[in-house]
């Protein structure tokens, strides 16, 4: 088998935005070899970083490689993939269809739609006149992350007669305010299924971008007509941040949906939150199911049995309906796999807690404040910062401390080698912590 190969269209031009970015595309290994076969193709935002490492992080979701290989496992079929640049300052503008107050305190133009135009009208003609391409929606897939989720929900709801395919990953579709946490949705309800087929997905350390928040548009997809498992996917990675590196990992995942078999499952487990409260936050199971293929999702229309249904209830989507203070079992089925978990119902179970951080930095640090995720630490005296916050329970966070340091740069914290230094951070309960900032890096956002 010959080797696949990435190759660019510089300066591709977008009519209606007037602005131009270079175009990768992705050939897979027997496009040179068979000049009769045509290809499925996906299109992808971010493109930069979908083949190359990320400025800032040094970070790529290494699409290429990971199609390599399932490629040559005989996993998925071969496909193009074709990545879009983002515009840099211009992202959001580009990846905003609608207004909403949410977005435009980020100085947003919502340019959505012509961002919508030109991938429509200005790059897949281009692409399918230049390209052996399988053009119909079918064949057709769209995905992005954060924004780029947001953006491919809306490209693919309304053009789901060229986009058949949707990988929306970790969406940025609901804005948590960080000062008062009120939650303001930006997304478009589409309440009439449309010939799609859907993976969604949303890691656990995703800080404000919160498993809560996709896990509900999940269940709207559902009451819109869609089927778990069949044209929609949810899946809850737990221990995923928002990076790059997180979205590489997990990228095999939505090309064996889209592209490949799934295979057969082998385990399943129930994840999440095992306490809930009478009054307060509402707790999800999250159902995880693997297969032999290295496919993975969470189940969304379980099959529930509960020793004492007196203490608590289980929805198909897995919300918990607590009864009574107590503790009791509750068994899973799916296929031929089944597992079990205790579960136990308290009082209450409060929607946010508190958290004290305290962090001793290097002595000739001199900012004002330092950030933890866009949490501002003030100096109470030299070498130390310390602020109490008032957080949704369960949000966790993986970051790097990071101090201001002039020119819209940030310094962030480092190991003894010099490589930037990331925490694990998830707060269940009220907490106290300390770090220590052994020393400093330039890195410029």
């Amino acid at each position: 088998m010959s080797n696949s190969r990435i190759i660019t269209i510089p300066e591709f031009h977008a009519k209606l935005l007037n602005n131009y970015r270079d175009i990768y595309v992705y050939l897979p290994p027997s496009y040179d070899l068979n000049p009769n076969k045509s290809y499925p193709v996906l299109y992808m935002h971010d493109g930069q970083n979908i083949f190359h490492p990320a400025k800032g992080t040094n970070e790529s979701w290494n699409i290429h490689k990971t199609c390599d290989r399932l490629i040559r496992e005989g996993k998925i079929e071969e496909i193009i993939i074709v990545g879009i640049p983002n515009m840099g300052e211009e992202r959001g503008s580009e990846y905003a269809h609608f207004a909403s107050t949410a977005l435009a305190s980020f100085i947003y133009e919502f340019k959505g739609l012509l961002y919508e135009d030109f991938i429509i009208k200005d790059l897949k003609p281009y692409i399918d006149s230049s390209f052996r391409t399988l053009k119909d929606s079918n064949n057709t897939a769209l995905m992005g992350s954060s924004m780029g989720g947001l953006v491919t929900y809306h490209i693919g709801f309304r053009k789901p007669e060229i986009f058949g395919k949707l990988g929306i990953i970790s969406p940025y579709m609901v804005h948590t305010d960080m000062d008062t946490f009120q939650l303001t949705p930006h997304y478009e309800k589409y309440k009439t299924k449309k010939p799609l087929k859907i993976w969604m997905d949303i890691g656990g350390y995703e800080g404000l971008i919160s498993v809560d928040h996709v896990k509900d548009i999940a269940d709207e997809l559902v009451e819109a007509g869609y089927t778990p498992g069949v044209d929609l996917i949810y899946y809850c990675d737990l221990k995923a941040a928002h990076t790059e590196k997180d979205w590489a990992n997990r990228m095999h995942v939505p090309l064996l949906y889209f592209f490949g078999s799934i295979g057969t499952p082998v385990s399943v487990s129930l994840e999440g939150r095992s306490i809930a409260g009478l009054t307060g936050k509402k707790v999800h199971i999250n159902p995880v199911v693997k297969y032999d293929s290295g496919f993975a999702m969470s189940v969304i229309n379980g099959k529930y049995t509960v020793e004492n249904p007196e203490i608590l209830t289980v929805e198909a989507n897995g919300t918990i309906h607590p009864k009574a203070i107590g503790c009791t079992k509750v068994v899973f089925e799916f296929d031929s796999l089944k597992t079990a978990n205790a579960y136990t119902v308290i009082d209450h179970v409060s929607e946010s807690v508190n958290v004290s951080i305290s962090v001793n930095v290097p002595a000739a640090t001199d900012s004002e404040t330092i950030d933890i995720y866009g949490l501002q630490l003030k100096k109470q005296k030299q070498g130390l910062y310390s602020d109490t916050f008032t957080v949704p329970r369960d949000m966790a966070i993986r970051f790097s401390i990071a101090r201001e340091s002039g020119f819209g740069s940030e310094t962030f914290e480092v190991d003894k080698n010099g490589s930037r230094f990331t925490r694990d951070l998830k707060i269940t309960d009220d907490i106290s912590i300390n770090y220590v900032v052994e020393s400093w890096a330039d890195s410029i956002i």
